[in-house]
């Protein structure tokens, strides 16, 4: 859901852009790695052998696509990043490496990648440059639907200039582009096979062919999906130890709750915060925690909601007790956000002390302020009806977050009802209009994919941004952004963006609520996998063995 930050949006763009610019090679060495919460931990002990099968819970319900132009959630990511690979690889600790581009030379306003030999798809086709640059150019063409077009507004042109390269050229300098072929819009596929599937591509009658360590063997609508190991695949450091991997859809917690104590279910990520002392405790497997750049803000729906105004979304803002809900409802494995897009997604390059400082220097709402909130209401007066509040159904978590909200709501004079709706309901409203109408606020749990906010921030505050529900026009904020992306020094481009904060934090465009730690669990039959959430864009089912 919203993860682009949605989200929905490794490495840093500094690092990334540094290493790139000026005509100086990046010859695929690791960029830096972000810094783990001190009482968690990137990865598990390694797998130590085969595994026949396992059974893995999506939290989130049944993917709506695994077509990767169209992916950018929570299931659906869980499941298409052992099927498909970008042309770099995230690690577990967010740095990058080189996955099928084994190196690549980037200039301000162009990048040649130079692929990897011998991969071939699932079907046994090899991979070509044209497969490369078409797969691609598929989140340029509005046929496709591509919901990752903002990443490639700046791209003149995709071209396979040679048996193994690709070469991709700018119309201006746009840092967030090499920082995407990390994710899922830069995964590869056959593209002849994508062309031919049409409309049906991604879907359970026509699952993609992609390089990746697992295929997708069945997909059984609203039941399971199955993937199988490949004997052909590319990376012998990355041989599969688990055969087959069954997914099973489980959206209601105490189900999965159930399920993975009875050892039915074998592992999950984003394992229920409302089990978290039963799972901590129990001999059955481990509960890890994982640094994590996923963020729950609360989002208006439209500009006609009574939520669009400044100043009720600012005294919403002061009466949240964001510390109460990360102690109550993720027994404080989280933190309180100060702002939309959190600290963990500021990475480490040399930006990032201009983003911290600009973080820190923001007022600090872990503990609310109810008369301050009550002045901001009495300013323009409380709303008559009552409003409407959207979470997904099943998730006790986010039904205590929002249960949480709704009482500091009306502890100032705001009524909201909560309205749960199923998983791909509520998916719905972030890409239909038509399906907002009736709700004036949405708990959005989303991600940032890659360390750098600006990733996210161009998912939310331009004008024609896709998640900008409420009609945001500030011109300010427009070239701020802008200036940020364009930015070659990484210091400076931090700092157009967090001009650009300062404005759409002020007028509360939206009301952040925190971050929790990444939440895996495993039985004790199993380890591998890595605990932060970039497994997200991580062939995480590879990395699994037997205990």
């Amino acid at each position: 859901m919203l993860r682009k930050t949605t989200a929905l949006l490794t490495v840093t763009a500094a690092a990334i852009f540094v290493a790139g610019c000026g005509g100086n090679e990046n010859s695929g060495q690791n960029t830096k790695a972000v810094e783990p919460p001190t009482d968690a931990s990137a990865t598990t002990p390694p797998g130590k052998g085969p595994v026949d099968s396992i059974n893995w819970a999506l939290s989130s319900g049944e993917p709506t696509t695994l077509d990767p132009v169209k992916t950018g959630d929570y299931s659906p990511n869980t499941v298409l990043m052992n099927v498909c690979e970008p042309l770099l690889r995230m690690n577990a600790d967010y740095s990058t490496s080189p996955g099928l581009a084994e190196s690549w030379t980037q200039t301000p306003t162009s990048v040649v990648y130079k692929l990897r030999p011998g991969v071939k798809f699932s079907n046994g086709k090899p991979m070509t440059a044209e497969d490369v640059a078409g797969s691609l150019k598929r989140n340029m063409d509005p046929a496709t639907e591509p919901i990752n077009g903002d990443f490639f507004t700046s791209v003149k042109s995709i071209d396979a200039t040679g048996p193994l390269e690709v070469t991709v050229t700018m119309n201006k300098p746009d840092i967030l582009f090499a920082e995407g072929m990390s994710t899922e819009f830069g995964d590869i596929v056959d593209v002849a096979d994508a062309t031919a599937a049409g409309a049906s591509y991604g879907t359970a009658s026509h699952p993609p062919v992609c390089t990746g360590p697992y295929k997708v063997a069945s997909w059984n609508a609203g039941s399971s999906i199955t993937l199988q190991a490949r004997d052909d695949y590319w990376d012998p450091k990355l041989k599969p130890m688990v055969k087959t991997v069954n997914f099973k859809f489980l959206e209601d917690t105490s189900t999965l709750t159930s399920a993975l104590l009875s050892g039915e279910i074998d592992g999950t990520y984003e394992a229920p915060s409302t089990s978290f002392d039963t799972l901590q405790k129990t001999d059955a497997g481990k509960l890890y925690l994982g640094p994590s750049t996923q963020v729950f803000n609360l989002s208006p729906t439209n500009p006609e909601t009574p939520m669009a105004k400044t100043e009720l979304a600012q005294a919403l803002d002061k009466a949240i007790d964001r510390a109460a809900i990360v102690k109550n409802v993720w027994h404080g494995a989280g933190t309180p956000n100060r702002a939309v897009i959190p600290p963990s997604s500021f990475g480490k390059g040399p930006g990032a002390a201009v983003f911290q400082k600009a973080y820190d220097a923001l007022p600090d709402n872990s503990r609310p302020d109810i008369e301050g909130a009550k002045a901001l209401v009495a300013k323009v007066g409380a709303p008559t009806k009552t409003m409407v509040l959207a979470l997904p159904a099943g998730d006790q978590s986010q039904l205590q977050i929002a249960t949480f909200v709704q009482a500091s709501a009306k502890s100032i004079g705001l009524n909201f009802d909560l309205k749960q709706m199923p998983a791909t309901e509520f998916s719905s409203l972030f890409y239909d209009a038509s399906k907002r109408k009736d709700v004036d606020l949405v708990l959005s749990a989303g991600y940032v994919e890659v360390p750098d906010p600006l990733s996210y921030a161009i998912l939310l505050f331009p004008k024609d941004a896709l998640f900008n529900w409420t009609g945001f026009d500030n011109p300010q904020v427009d070239a701020d952004i802008a200036k940020a992306r364009e930015a070659t020094d990484p210091v400076a481009s931090a700092q157009a963006y967090v001009d650009a904060q300062a404005i759409w934090e002020a007028q509360k465009q939206r009301v952040p609520i925190g971050t929790p730690y990444e939440r895996l669990f495993m039985n004790k039959r199993i380890t591998g996998a890595p605990a932060s959430f970039a497994y997200i864009n991580m062939p995480w089912a590879a990395m699994i063995g037997a205990s």
